[in-house]
């Protein structure tokens, strides 16, 4: 189940990519994966930790 200050990263996260922002946007992804992973969610850490990576190639 996604937090609510996950869920508010991983959508900041999105519109800074969405404005190319892609500096913000990796750090507000890499914020909410490690939020993720304090309260044990792998799988939610895991998806953003992907799209982390998509923000860098």
């Amino acid at each position: 189940m996604k937090r609510e200050i996950e869920e508010s990263l991983l959508e900041k996260a999105r519109n800074e990519e969405k404005n190319y922002n892609f500096e913000e946007a990796a750090e507000l992804y890499e914020q909410a994966a490690e939020n993720f992973l304090t309260k044990n969610l792998q799988e939610e850490a895991a998806k953003t930790f992907n799209q982390l990576g998509l923000v860098y190639s």
